[in-house]
């Protein structure tokens, strides 16, 4: 009856070595998952600025006549002229 002791005790071992490789396993694959969300999420705030700076490039024409009719700098005549916008 002692072999059965032994083989009780390799099969507890071999059970316990078998979850320990599956947690390093899964540690190792969430690690990575982890690691692509990293990159994915600097992607997305560098896409993030790239769009913020094309809205502001983009709006930048507005504000800059909007300032000038403001501050006296242009008439809407001239501005109207300038930017071939009718009056």
């Amino acid at each position: 009856m002692l072999w059965v002791r032994y083989l009780a005790v390799i099969g507890a071992v071999g059970l316990v070595a078998l979850s320990t490789v599956c947690e390093h396993v899964e540690a190792t694959r969430l690690a990575y998952e982890a690691r692509e969300l990293e990159v994915e999420r600097a992607r997305l705030v560098e896409d993030t600025k790239a769009s913020r700076l094309r809205y502001e490039q983009a709006s930048a024409p507005e504000r800059l006549q909007e300032r000038a009719l403001a501050l006296g700098v242009v008439s809407e005549a001239e501005l109207s002229a300038l930017t071939g916008a009718p009056e």
